[in-house]
């Protein structure tokens, strides 16, 4: 009978392991998913704020200038390894960035721009080139019974808190985007 149990509580911790790993891997931000280029949207992508990091890694944020009230648009960051050779970064989450809509300091919860992000510390190698990570949003709450999204200029914002060759290197991407009545 104990040969059972440990059989079936074997069996369980890997199924319960299995089922941690894929969400890890479909649900986790990482460098190197490529979208679009910039302007092939609706609402075309202009580059808003960029600045570099570590031993050169340049992080660029893009965004539309103005998205009309219920549309969809992407929010694009792009990281540049410009050195030659593998770049180590480490950070304190499975999500590489933090990103969002802000209003001042407070979140504004736009559709798409929640996400709930592994606490685990995460390393990955930024190969030279170019990494592109593409965010879907919409000017709308994301709670279909929260107030809408009244029109005007809101803050869109990527922060990342990282290692990199053991020096904490902290910074944060912003740029100005317009919600209009259509």
């Amino acid at each position: 009978m104990q040969h059972t149990f440990s059989s079936l509580s074997s069996q369980a911790t890997s199924i319960c392991g299995a089922v941690l790993l894929l969400g890890f891997l479909v649900g986790c931000d990482a460098f190197g998913l490529d979208g679009p280029p910039p302007n092939s949207e609706p609402h075309p992508l202009r580059t808003a704020d960029s600045t570099v990091v570590g031993p050169g890694l340049q992080i660029t944020l893009r965004t539309p200038d103005t998205v009309a009230l219920g549309d969809s648009f992407r929010m694009q960051l792009q990281t540049e390894n410009p050195t030659g050779h593998p770049v180590s970064v480490i950070s304190g989450s499975a999500c590489m960035y933090r990103f969002g809509i802000y209003e001042g300091d407070e979140t504004v919860p736009v559709e798409g721009a929640g996400r709930v992000c592994a606490a685990v510390q995460t390393e990955i190698s930024v190969m030279p080139g170019v990494r592109t990570r593409q965010y879907d949003l919409q000017a709308a709450r994301a709670s279909s019974n929260a107030a809408p999204v009244s029109p005007g200029a809101y803050a869109a914002r990527a922060a990342l808190s990282w290692r990199i060759d053991g020096a904490a290197v902290k910074d944060t991407v912003e740029t100005t985007i317009v919600f209009a009545d259509e």
